[in-house]
């Protein structure tokens, strides 16, 4: 699945996850297979979270545009 079209697709898919999360005040965790995709593929999908596991604990994700980025989805 490196760099298919379809990343875009699930680029937005993980922002949308964001805005429910927001809406139903949950917790997921977002599980890749780091070799099924480019290194810029899955550094694009960390970039969508405000949050990241990071040595086993849970820390806001200093290169997040999760929320830059959902403006452009409530739109």
């Amino acid at each position: 699945m490196k760099n298919l079209p379809a990343i875009d697709q699930l680029l937005e898919y993980e922002l949308s996850l964001n805005l429910l999360i927001l809406k139903h005040s949950c917790s997921m965790i977002c599980m890749y297979d780091i070799n099924s995709f480019s290194h810029s593929t899955i550094t694009e999908i960390s970039l969508t979270h405000p949050y990241m596991i990071k040595d086993g604990t849970i820390v806001k994700n200093p290169r997040s545009r999760g929320e830059w980025n959902f403006n452009l989805l409530t739109k």
